[in-house]
Parts: structure tokens; C-alpha cells; sequence
């Protein structure tokens, strides 16, 4: 709180009478202005930096500092009371026009003032370390102003104005990183890669007793100009200007663009307020209007800041920024409300009554406030209220602000949602012309002006932003009023038992699955699915109903160590679908098939097997597990998350100790991992947190992180090989991961080593490992012949594969091992394809189709190898060949005549079974030529295998001189005992 005017009174007759023996000096002006009657301490310089590198997204500097006594009497510089100075840094970007605090630090609090001479005021040394005389200088070096043990919270400077502090400082709680208590700044707010054209800006500001309440408080910071490098490392800061003396950093803004007006305001205890007023022509017709509110050393501070608007401007793009408290400060972050209405547009926190920690603009800060708006400036004026409430809460400042006649906006917007339509109410202030209804941003529909109330009955699922928009001709468009909308599905899926990762392969895990509709819709009967997808092949499942809103469902088979993708889906009656995830397969729910997933990770805060071994030879920087205490190029923090704090790295320094300490050198140093049994994985995978720098030290970017896996732990091959240059060796944690199969094969003997070096000459090398983890896939104990991932007998009960020969062993695994031949590639063996009728003639086991395939004769191309086809005569060729090559088969029986004994009736020459004159006269007619007989071996009477004159005597012999009849067959039908070679193609016998 502040001090009140008589203790203040008091306090200055003590020092005046305390004083009263001292000679007044003359006043210095050093650059930036005279200095003041009394101890008047400023910043002379702002010097040396001190950049600590990076932790938990943040990073840490801090600056030396040279204070110079421009006053007339010694300034107090007690180190064991709080008659000191204390030392705040402020760290500014200014970007695009826009200037904001990115960081601020904790108090530096002074011990003792050396008397020189930096900022040629002619040193009055005060003789003794407790004071700094007239003119005479003191320097802090950045390595002092970054010394955590040494700085103390803001929060504990009650009141500034006066400058007054309690001492000792609290110095809970005790430091978590190295960013802590330090200036410090997170590394969005230091991106190169989105800030590149930013303007950084360094502050330092004392503040201490005598010289506030001499009234020379308002002095006491200055700036300088800054470079931020791009290495992600630590962002190195470096000085690209002089000190700026006597002026706080919100300066460098007008220094830098002379668009900007600053106006400084005087609070009724008379600490300096500067608010700071940037406006810029976007070209379109917008102006961007940004405001700074910086506070030197106000104890009331500011808890609320108006500018006015015309009534019915929509002020687009607002925004502010204020500097994070951190490190255990009491004050919160949060950021200010902001309204617009009546007028007046404002910033809000609340006050100190509300909130004694609300994120008011106290001493030593700057905060940031914008907007953009269809209309041009013009100066008015606008006003700050004070955070501690009390007389003269209200200050007014000159402002630009945005002036112009306007629609005014609708009134009391009302959302709401009635199933899936959403219902929108309003009142109309004024008339309009029209009203737009805007969704997300996009005009939905345009309504009469006089309109009060819109339905939407088109409305989509999910969180939505509705905007009402009038309009009116002679004013032009209103700026829109929003509301938001969560609009319902109109079925709600759930998973009761939660979202499973991991399914089992054999198509037998099943999951709880509910669907219920809202009011005014049902279900639609046979919708509802699950839909997966497997590598490329979409399969749907459909859901069994149990009761009311029960639902079941079981995921098919998947091969084992498959990842996949699912969602569910169902329909409504009237036809709308909803999924779940919302937005199926567009982003579906993710997992993998196994019969389970081994997860091992190894964090280092115990001892777990991993040692330093050969080559390591460096002569400093091994390899050790601890707690590192980092450096800019080393980490300070393991990666593990509290409250892990080892990792693996190279080389313990001291705190706070330089770059090059106990750093990689002199040759290589190696950290091998556990032997790890990987024989009966199925697809592990390593995965690890590295860190490496090698970009500092005068022979940057010069070795290289070489990391290597074994299966035998004699030939190792790379996995990765970091740097020289490029990605990955300027430090931060990195992210890597290894397919163990993709370099070895899976062994019992599974090592990893990492390998840093310092080969080159002067280069500053750190490395560290941290997080690293074994996942595998248990698929071990399937018996899975054909490597689908599903085991064998599934395949074979669901008949994804055959097993003909029933042996418990899918076909396709027999022929592939060789146990079954399949000549006809037909997927089956050849033993099942004879059982089922394929033919086999030879009964040798394999197909004839095979056989002839092979070469086996089929001279008639019937499909059945020659050897089974009927061969009369025994000869290698079939009957239907040996016709087809000229044998006779005068009765096409298929039977060479050669073979075949035909049936008839000998001397029976006609045909009529009688042996009479006129089988003598067909018999002597064949012979003469004057007859055609249909069976030859009929004429043959004499049985001598020739037809000649003496067979047809013979009849006529046998007919009249009583000679014996023929020989057989006579006088009954049969064959030639003989077996006549001669035809017979129209046999005699019926």
C-alpha cells in the first residue's frame, strides 16, 4: 500500500537531518535530461548479457547494469536493510507497429556501490560501499543480476511510488529451473521463424528508497536495442545499440516510428503513467488502433483503460498482451475483459478490493491493447483506472480513437436450440432495413428489417457461431452480435466401456456400444454399423440390437500387428447420419490387432543397466546419468516431466558455468544401451528423446551424434547420424524413434549405443538421451503359417483358407512347405483334387491334366494320356490313333478291324443266313466285278483268307455234288476261329 503524506513528511526530515552536514553536489545531466535534487539514481548503461538457455518452453538472459547517482547528495546502499536499490529487467519486441512486453524478471537487490566514474559526472565518492556519492557510477555485471539466490519477487515492492520494500526478500518457493526468478521469456514470444522482422528492446530500472521520495522516481530505467538469434538453443541475446539513458522501453517505440504518441500521466502520488498511441491505415478502409499502458512506478496501478467509439462501430480484431509473472509471483496471468457498448470500448481486471491479485500494470510493466474498426481517428480522449481504489481514481489521457456515425447493433441476443433447430431473439434499438443472419462466419440468410426472431432449420451438428447484422441505408451496416450454439446430434453414440486401442485378432472382442435419439427422432432399423479400415479394404459390421439402446458389435478378424481405423455410424428415420467420431472416417478412432502391446520405457532416475563403454577415449565430457545443470548448449532439465529430473548425458558442469565446461573433448565417448531380447518380437520398436549441440564454440557445426543398433553386438549399423550441421544440433529435446527389423534382425542380442565426439578443433559438444522406450505387438504363440496375422485354425474354421487333407494346416502352407504338390496352381493339393474326381487315370496321384502338362503323351488330345486310353492291340498307340493313322474301322465301332472279329455267317454271301445258288452267284460276282459284297469274310468259303473263283465253286460243290459244308462259322452267326483278317462291315448275322 502506499505511504501516506506524513510518514512520507517524516521520512524526508530524517533524511534531511541525517543529510544536514552534507554539501549539496551539482546536478548531472549524462544524456536523457538534468538530474534531480537529492539521491536521483538512473541506469548509465545497460551492458553484457548472460543467456542461460531453455527450459519448459521458456527462455532466460539477464543484463549488467551501470547505475549512475545524477542527484546532488549521496544515494543509500545499504545491503542488510532496504536502503537499496533493487533492479528489474523488461524485455520488449516491437513487430508490425505493434509494441508488447514478452518478459520480465524478478529484483535484483543491491549489496554494495563501487564509486566510479561511467557517466562523466565528476565521482563525489562517498567514501564507503554503503552509499554512491554524487556522479559516481556503480556497475552490475549480468552474471550478478541473473544470480537467482540474489533476486527477490516484484510482487514484494508494496509501493513503488515511494520505493519502498521489505528486507530481507522471500525467497520462496526455491527455484524449479533455470529460467526461474530470471529475466525470462517464453520461446513462442522468440520464434525467428514468425518474429524475424521484430525489434527487440532490453530494460533495466532501479527503484529505491531516497531517490523516490525525493521525487526523482520517474528517471530510473533506460533501454537499448537488442538482436535475438535464431538458434532454438537459447535464442542468444545481443546488444545492437547503445543505452538509451533516462528512458523507459516503451521510448523505442516513438524512437523507432514517429507515427507513435506517447503522453505521460501523472498519478496523484506523482509516479509516471506513459500510455503509448499507435494508429494505422490497413488501405481497405480498416484502421488499426493499438494503445500502451506502461507504468514506471504507480503503486495504485491500473486496473481498466477506455477509449471512446462511436455508437454501433464493430470493432474487429481485439486483442492485448501483458507480461507473464512467473516463478512462484502471486499475481495472476489472466487476461482482461473487454467491452464495448454505450460509447465507450474498455479493458478490464479487477481491482484491488475484488482481486489483490488480478493482473493489474504495475510498476516496471507495459501492457498492450488493440483493435481494428471501419472508421478513421480522431483525438479524444481516453481513461485510466486505478487497480488500488482510493481519491483521483480516474486519470484522462489524450488518445486517437475512431469516430464516426454508425448502426448500432442489435440488443439481448438470445440463442438456443429446440432438437436440432436453433432459435435466435433479438430487440431492434432503431430501425433497420434489413437483418443478416450469419453461421460461422458465412451469411446464412437475410430478413426483414422489423425481424426480432430467425430459425434456423438447417442447422448442423456441433458448436456454432451465430451473428445477427443489421443494416440500415443512410448509416450503413451494424457490427454483428454473436452468440454461440452446441448444436445437438440427433443421435447420440457411446462407447460405455470406453474407446479399446487394442483388439484381439481371432474376431473375438467385442464392445458396448449405445445409441440413443434426441427428442423428435429415431433410429433408422439396420443403419447402425461399424465401419473399418485395414490397410486399404473397407469392412462393415453391422450392430446387433440387445435392448433399448444397447447395441453390440464384434470387429472381425485382423491380422495380428495390424493398425487400423473405425467409427461407428447410424442413421435416423428421416435419413440424417451421425458418426462417432463426429467426423468418421475423416478422423476415425485408431488401433491395432494383437493379443497385447509391451511397453517398456526407461526414464534413467534409477540405474538400469545402460553403461559407458569402448571407444572412450575424450578426455572430458563421458557420459553420465544425473541431474545435468545445464549450460546454452547442454540441457538444464531432463526430459522426463516432474518428478523426474535424470537423463544420460555428457559431462556434469557447475551451476551456472560456461558452455565449454566438462563438454565433449579431446575424442569420442560411447553409452551403450542394456542387450535386449528381441527373438521372439514381432515388429519392436525403439524410441528415444536425444539432445545435441554442437553450433557453439569458434569450430561450430565441426562433429557428430552417431547412433547404432546390434544384432550381434560386434557389427553395428547406423541409425542416425546427427549433424554436422543442419537439423537437430543447435539442442532442444528431439523426438526418434527406430524399427528395430529395419536395420537387424531380431536377435537375443539387441544393443543400441550413442556415440558422441569431439574430432574437431575448438568445438563445444553436448549430447543427452533421455525417455527411451521398447514397444512391441505380442503376437508370439499364434500359429500363423501363411504370415496373415491370424492363426491358423481360424483361417481354416472361417474359410479364409482350406484344409482338404484335414491335417489342421491350411493348404496354402502345404504347398508352400513342400508337403502337398499342387501342379495345376489351383490353390489345392493334388492328392485333394483326385479324392474330389479330378481325373487320374494312371492312378499315379497326380491330375492327367498335370500328366499331359508334363508331357505325357495324348495323341488324340482327348485330355487322357495315351497309356489309358484303349489300345487292342497292345501296341503304345490307341485304337482312335491308330484308325486316325489309316487302320480300317469299317463298322466306326472305334476298334481297328484288324482287332475286332466281326460275326457272320461263312459262303452267306447276301446276308439272308441260307447258303444257296445265289450266295454262288454274289460270291463269283465280287470276283468278276460285278457284285459288291458288305461282308468279305463271308466269301472266304474255303477259309483260306482269299476270295478267289474257288469259293464260289465251292458253294456250288457244297450245293450239288454234297461236299462238306464251310468251315466256321457255318451254319450258325460267329466269329472266324481263325481270326479272319479280312472286313466285315455289313455283317451277315441279324
Amino acid at each position: 500500500m502506499p505511504v501516506s503524506g506524513p510518514a512520507r513528511l517524516a521520512f524526508l526530515l530524517g533524511v534531511f537531518f541525517s543529510l544536514s552536514s552534507l554539501s549539496l553536489s551539482a546536478q548531472c545531466d549524462p544524456g536523457g535530461g538534468m538530474g534531480g535534487i537529492g539521491p536521483d539514481v538512473m541506469v548509465g548503461s545497460v551492458t553484457g548479457v548472460s543467456n542461460y538457455g531453455t527450459a519448459g518452453g521458456y527462455y532466460a538472459y539477464s543484463v549488467g547494469t551501470t547505475s549512475c547517482n545524477i542527484g546532488t547528495e549521496d544515494l543509500p546502499w545499504f545491503d542488510s536493510t532496504s536502503q537499496h536499490p533493487v533492479i528489474a529487467q523488461n524485455l520488449y519486441r516491437i513487430e508490425n507497429g505493434r509494441f508488447q512486453q514478452i518478459g520480465m524478471s524478478w529484483l535484483k537487490h543491491g549489496f554494495g556501490a563501487l564509486q566510479q566514474n561511467a557517466c562523466g559526472c565528476g565521482c563525489q565518492s562517498a567514501g564507503t560501499f554503503d552509499r554512491l556519492g554524487p556522479g559516481c557510477s556503480d556497475p552490475y555485471t549480468p552474471g550478478l543480476n541473473g544470480n537467482q539466490g540474489l533476486l527477490g519477487p516484484r510482487s514484494e515492492v508494496y509501493d513503488p511510488a515511494s520505493g519502498l520494500f521489505p528486507y530481507p526478500p522471500n525467497l520462496n518457493p526455491a527455484n524449479q529451473d533455470l529460467t526461474w526468478r530470471r529475466l525470462r521469456v517464453h520461446g513462442s514470444d522468440l520464434d525467428q521463424t514468425v518474429h524475424g522482422d521484430a525489434v527487440y528492446v532490453v530494460e533495466g530500472h532501479y527503484v529505491t528508497p531516497d531517490d523516490a521520495q525525493s521525487g526523482n522516481g520517474n528517471n530510473n530505467a533506460s533501454y537499448s536495442l537488442v538482436n535475438i538469434s535464431a538458434s532454438t538453443s537459447n535464442h542468444a541475446l545481443s546488444f545492437a545499440g547503445g543505452t538509451e539513458r533516462q528512458q523507459p522501453g516503451i521510448q523505442a517505440w516513438q524512437d523507432l516510428d514517429s507515427t507513435v504518441v506517447l503522453e505521460d500521466v501523472i498519478d496523484a502520488d506523482g509516479a509516471l503513467i506513459i500510455v503509448g498511441n499507435r494508429v494505422e491505415d490497413l488501405g481497405n478502409g480498416t484502421w488499426r488502433y493499438d494503445y500502451v499502458i506502461y507504468n514506471m512506478n504507480s503503486t495504485r496501478a491500473v486496473s481498466k483503460f477506455s477509449v471512446p467509439v462511436p455508437v454501433g462501430l464493430n470493432l474487429m480484431d481485439v486483442g492485448m498482451s501483458s507480461p507473464e509473472y512467473h516463478s512462484g509471483e502471486p499475481f495472476n496471468n489472466d487476461p482482461w475483459a473487454f467491452t464495448a457498448g454505450n460509447g465507450v470500448a474498455s479493458w478490464t481486471t479487477a481491482n484491488q478490493f475484488q482481486d489483490p491479485n488480478a493482473n493489474a500494470v504495475r510498476f516496471s510493466t507495459a501492457y498492450s491493447f488493440w483493435f481494428s474498426a471501419f472508421a478513421p481517428p480522431v483525438l479524444s480522449e481516453g481513461s485510466l483506472t486505478h487497480f488500488v481504489p482510493g481519491l483521483a481514481d480516474t486519470l484522462s489521457v489524450p488518445v486517437s480513437a475512431p469516430a464516426g456515425d454508425f448502426t448500432a447493433p442489435v440488443e439481448g441476443l438470445v440463442c438456443g436450440v429446440t432438437g436440432i433447430v436453433v432459435d435466435l431473439t433479438w430487440g431492434n434499438p432503431e430501425p433497420y432495413d434489413s437483418i443478416s443472419i450469419l453461421r460461422d462466419g458465412v451469411t446464412l440468410d437475410v430478413i426483414s428489417g422489423n425481424s426480432t426472431s430467425y430459425e434456423d432449420l438447417s442447422s448442423v451438428p456441433g458448436l456454432h457461431e451465430y451473428g445477427v447484422v443489421a443494416s440500415s441505408a443512410a448509416t450503413g451496416t451494424s457490427g454483428p452480435v454473436f452468440c454461440d450454439v452446441d448444436v445437438p446430434q440427433p443421435l447420440l453414440i457411446g462407447l460405455p466401456a470406453g474407446i479399446p486401442e487394442t483388439v484381439l485378432p481371432d474376431g473375438t472382442t467385442t464392445i458396448e456400444v449405445t445409441i440413443e435419439a434426441i427428442p423428435g427422432f429415431a433410429v433408422a432399423a439396420g443403419s447402425e454399423e461399424l465401419h473399418l479400415l485395414v490397410g486399404t479394404e473397407v469392412t462393415v459390421v453391422p450392430l446387433t440390437f440387445d435392448t433399448g439402446t444397447s447395441y453390440s458389435v464384434t470387429f472381425p478378424e485382423i491380422p495380428c500387428g495390424s493398425d487400423f481405423a473405425w467409427h461407428l455410424q447410424a442413421q435416423t428415420t428421416s435419413g440424417e447420419q451421425v458418426m462417432l467420431p463426429q467426423e468418421g472416417p475423416a478422423s476415425p478412432f485408431l488401433a491395432v490387432s494383437a493379443l497385447g502391446v509391451t511397453d517398456i520405457l526407461d526414464d534413467f532416475e534409477i540405474a538400469s543397466g545402460w553403461q559407458v563403454g569402448e571407444p572412450n577415449n575424450a578426455t572430458t565430457g563421458t557420459w553420465t546419468r544425473s541431474n545435468p545443470n545445464g549450460t546454452n548448449a547442454q540441457p538444464e532439465d531432463d526430459h522426463t516431466p516432474a518428478p523426474g529430473v535424470n537423463c544420460w548425458f555428457t559431462g556434469q558442469g557447475s551451476v551456472g558455468g560456461s558452455n565449454g565446461q566438462n563438454d565433449v573433448d579431446g575424442g569420442t565417448t560411447t553409452l551403450y544401451s542394456p542387450v535386449f531380447d528381441l527373438s521372439q518380437g514381432s515388429d519392436p520398436l525403439f524410441s528415444y528423446w536425444r539432445w545435441y549441440s554442437n553450433d557453439t564454440g569458434p569450430s561450430a557445426n565441426a562433429d557428430v551424434l552417431v547412433i547404432q543398433i546390434s544384432d550381434n553386438l560386434v557389427v553395428w549399423n547406423d541409425v542416425e547420424v546427427v549433424g554436422p550441421g543442419g537439423a537437430g544440433t543447435s539442442g532442444g529435446w528431439i523426438f526418434s524413434e527406430v524399427l528395430v527389423s529395419d536395420h537387424v534382425s531380431l536377435t537375443s542380442t539387441i544393443q543400441m549405443r550413442f556415440q558422441a565426439s569431439d574430432l574437431g578443433s575448438g568445438s563445444i559438444v553436448e549430447a543427452a538421451v533421455d525417455d527411451f522406450l521398447l514397444h512391441d505387438l505380442e503376437c508370439a504363440g499364434i500359429v500363423d503359417c501363411n504370415e496373415n496375422g491370424i492363426d491358423d485354425s481360424i483361417d481354416i474354421s472361417s474359410m479364409t483358407s482350406t484344409d482338404c487333407d484335414f491335417n489342421g494346416i491350411p493348404d496354402e502352407c502345404d504347398i508352400e512347405s513342400g508337403t502337398h504338390v499342387d501342379c495345376n496352381s489351383n490353390g489345392f493339393p493334388d492328392s485333394c483334387d483326385v479324392q474330389g474326381g479330378t481325373p487320374d487315370c494312371n492312378e499315379n496321384g497326380i491330375p492327367d491334366s498335370c500328366d499331359l502338362a508334363a508331357g505325357t503323351p495324348d495323341c488324340d488330345s482327348n485330355g487322357t494320356p495315351d497309356e489309358c486310353d484303349p489300345d487292342c492291340d497292345s501296341d503304345g498307340t490307341p485304337d482312335s490313333c491308330a484308325i486316325a493313322g489309316g487302320e480300317i474301322d469299317c463298322d466306326g465301332n472305334g476298334i481297328p478291324d484288324s482287332c475286332d472279329s466281326p460275326d457272320f455267317i461263312r459262303g452267306d454271301s447276301n446276308g439272308d443266313e441260307v447258303l444257296d445258288i445265289s450266295d454262288a452267284i454274289g460270291n463269283l460276282g465280287y470276283v468278276f466285278g460285278t457284285e459288291t459284297v458288305g461282308c468279305l469274310a463271308s466269301l472266304d468259303v474255303n477259309a483260306d483268307l482269299m476270295i478267289d473263283i474257288a469259293d464260289g465253286i465251292r458253294i456250288l460243290t457244297i450245293l450239288f455234288s454234297g461236299r462238306p459244308a464251310p468251315p466256321l462259322p457255318f451254319p450258325d452267326c460267329g466269329p472266324d476261329p481263325a481270326g479272319s483278317v479280312l472286313t466285315c462291315c455289313s455283317p451277315s448275322c441279324p
